[in-house]
């Protein structure tokens, strides 16, 4: 049996509130940083030049002068649809 059938409606909002961190708490922003697309998205640009040269020998002929623009420009509006979707802060999205 779920745990919210088990404490019923009123007890499991009543366990959140005990059991998520501060809102400004380092635990709750590391928590929203998990669950954030965005954040995501950026570990893996800030990974990506050690990444990169392990994945360049396939990808050489493809990698012209265009398709580089093209793909800087794809990251471009990856990252303004990622804010777009961003509707709440790293801190709220820390709480349970």
């Amino acid at each position: 049996m779920p745990l919210k059938e088990t404490l019923g409606e009123e007890g499991y909002t009543e366990l959140l509130v005990l059991i998520q961190p501060p809102a400004g708490s380092l635990k709750a922003w590391l928590m929203g940083a998990l669950r954030s697309w965005t954040a995501w998205f950026g570990a893996l640009l800030v990974a990506g030049p050690e990444i990169l040269p392990m994945l360049m020998p396939p990808f050489k002929e493809l990698l012209t002068v265009d398709n580089y623009n093209r793909m800087i420009q794809a990251v471009g509006i990856i990252v303004i649809l990622l804010r777009v979707k961003t509707t709440s802060s790293i801190q709220q999205k820390g709480k349970v």
